[in-house]
């Protein structure tokens, strides 16, 4: 389990009022940001240290869906992502075949709560949606979605698979 910026936050600063109060003092936030010279520098460069190992920083992400079959004709593809996160996302979708990308980079900059996609009906082979981005992986929901168009805006759900 990943932990935010806050949480990592929290924990060091208990780590330090720990260690202050066992040295017998009581810290101000001014003594905690101590020089790197001073033993409560060290003990900050320590506790640092343990929380990149405990809870590495979120980095790049990058999500796939299985391959879907885009063989038949009047089909379309939809990559969707749903952003769960309580952070704006920016997000790039690619739409590739094994040989190609078919549709995209497309970078999108998804709010709380809402979700993007993108559409193509421009692959004649297997397919897959990748998704990239900076954050957790907990942060978004997607799928990939073959659906065949039934006219006047209608679709008709084929098959839908996870991006994970």
């Amino acid at each position: 389990m990943q932990l935010n910026t806050r949480h990592q936050s929290r924990i060091r600063r208990a780590g330090i009022l720990v260690v202050a109060l066992l040295v017998g003092g009581v810290a101000t936030r001014t003594v905690l940001q101590a020089q790197a010279t001073s033993p409560f520098g060290e003990i900050l460069t320590k506790l640092d240290q343990i929380l990149g190992i405990v809870a590495p920083p979120p980095g790049p992400i990058t999500l796939y869906s299985p391959m879907l079959n885009g063989a038949s004709s009047g089909r379309q593809f939809r990559c969707t992502v749903l952003n769960v996160s309580a952070e704006t996302l920016v997000v790039t979708f690619e739409i590739k075949n094994g040989f190609s990308t078919v549709e995209g980079p497309t970078v999108r900059t998804i709010p709380p709560g809402r979700s993007s996609d993108i559409v193509t009906s421009n692959t004649s082979s297997f397919s897959y949606c990748q998704v990239d981005f900076s954050g957790e992986r907990s942060s978004v929901r997607g799928h990939y979605v073959n659906e065949v168009p039934l006219g006047g805006g209608d679709t008709e759900m084929v098959l839908t698979l996870p991006l994970n």
